[in-house]
């Protein structure tokens, strides 16, 4: 009879020796340590809109003066005070003082409106984090 018990003893030893190594597949390895995350950024772009007013411009040609050119003699100028100068200097001569005018242009660029531009810039954020695993945070 005591044998039956210690066979007994020995069935449960074992039954409960084998349920402890359950996690190990019946190695002597010992266990995995748990598994830690390793950490990695995902990152995306977005547009960072920056509105500005850009003008407009157009060639013209623009009105900047006035030439005067004396009948009598053909002299000009481009000054107003040396055209007076020289109308009084005909007079005292006793001559025509009459002179014509002609406008001077010069091309200039001018403003003729603006409009508007997005000179923004892309952006690069994080927006997750992932592990290899394929967990996410």
């Amino acid at each position: 009879d005591n044998n039956n018990s210690s066979t007994d003893s020995n069935k449960k030893d074992t039954s409960s020796s084998n349920s402890g190594n359950s996690g190990n597949s019946g190695s002597d390895k010992p266990s995995q340590p748990a598994h830690q995350h390793s950490w990695k950024q995902h990152t995306a772009q977005k547009w960072v809109s920056n509105m500005v007013t850009v003008p407009d411009y157009e060639t013209q040609k623009v009105p900047v003066g006035n030439r005067y050119i004396f009948f009598y003699d053909g002299y000009t100028t481009d000054n107003i005070n040396d055209a007076k100068a020289h109308a009084k200097e005909l007079i005292l001569a006793g001559v025509d003082d009459g002179y014509r005018t002609e406008t001077i242009y010069e091309t200039k660029q001018v403003q003729v409106g603006s409009h508007q531009e997005d000179h923004g810039h892309n952006e690069t954020y994080v927006d997750y984090e992932y592990c290899d695993c394929g967990a996410r945070r």
